[in-house]
């Protein structure tokens, strides 16, 4: 891909569910067959999470609208739109919760891997959290422009955090009491005190620091996507960092690394059949040069043999 992102794993269908950011695609890869089938868009889609009681509809941040996508029909209905005085700002990374509350943000042992897509050019209080981040046209980020909202299964819009400036992973504790939370500018992995009643977050404090340059790449390298595990560690991707760094969150001790074929690694998730395997993407927006040095980027990577099991992707029921 282009910008692979938001890997979500589908177990009804043993189908990994990621996007293309650049790429303005939506990919639902088989992982028996590996079999790609791609839906193409004319925007730029940030995350996708399946709406389990809408049969073949998917969740799609696409700019700055929550669209409810028919793989079926490739029919598009809009349920929330963000942010319409900010065009240079869009919906980025997205999850949701065990209560079924999307957070939705906005921004300007031997292992085994395998390629599987390389690409080079409150009602109930379903809530699914989603945040926003300002897209420059210089490719300097202005900072502070970006918030965290979510969309419950009313499909009301409740906006929980703003002066955010790349607004990026999201993942919550086992006993729903805490919430994970990553500004990649601010090189922040976050804690919140988390509701899982009311769906609401306080209590921010820095869980995860980490050294500024990667040892791989000798680059200051910053997190962006994030998954948990079934041991509440966080799975934290590293952007020129060519790793997945596994931390306790409770000790801020890195615990695991899995090293990548290239630099840029912009998210994870858990999937297969016993929640064992990890799901990564990267990015393939990069030069020539580059291109000779990682011809695997903007692959996503299938890693086996971590002897760990995650957590799986939650559906939306709105």
């Amino acid at each position: 891909g282009v910008l692979s992102e938001g890997p979500y794993y589908d177990n009804a269908t043993n189908t990994l569910a990621w996007v293309d950011i650049y790429g303005q695609s939506v990919h639902f890869t088989d992982l028996l067959t590996k079999e790609d089938e791609v839906h193409n868009f004319n925007s730029r889609p940030g995350a996708i999470i399946k709406r389990v009681n809408h049969s073949d509809c998917w969740i799609i941040n696409l700019e700055n609208k929550i669209v409810s996508y028919n793989v079926k029909t490739k029919e598009s209905e809009v349920l929330a739109e963000v942010e319409k005085d900010k065009p240079k700002n869009r919906l980025n990374d997205a999850k949701c919760d065990r209560n079924q509350l999307i957070s939705i943000s906005t921004s300007v042992c031997h292992l085994e891997w395998e390629i599987l897509d390389r690409q080079l050019d409150k009602l109930l209080l379903t809530l699914i959290d989603l945040g926003s981040m300002y897209e420059p046209e210089n490719g300097v980020f202005d900072q502070g422009h970006g918030s965290l909202y979510s969309l419950s299964k009313d499909l009301q819009v409740t906006t929980h955090m703003n002066d955010i400036s790349i607004s990026n992973g999201l993942a919550w504790s086992s006993d729903d009491t805490i919430m994970y939370y990553v500004d990649s500018e601010q090189r922040g992995v976050y804690a919140f005190d988390f509701d899982i009643n009311s769906g609401t977050i306080k209590n921010k404090r820095m869980a995860v620091t980490y050294d500024d340059v990667s040892p791989n790449t000798g680059k200051t390298h910053y997190p962006d996507g994030m998954c948990i595990d079934a041991e509440d560690k966080l799975w934290i991707a590293a952007w020129y960092g060519s790793q997945v760094m596994r931390y306790d969150p409770e000790t801020n001790k890195l615990i695991q690394t899995v090293t990548l074929p290239c630099e840029e690694i912009s998210s994870c998730a858990f999937g297969g059949p016993n929640l064992d395997e990890l799901f990564v993407t990267s990015c393939g927006h990069i030069t020539s040069e580059e291109r000779n040095k990682f011809p695997q980027a903007g692959s996503v990577f299938r890693v086996k043999n971590l002897g760990i099991r995650g957590t799986p992707s939650l559906g939306f029921q709105g």
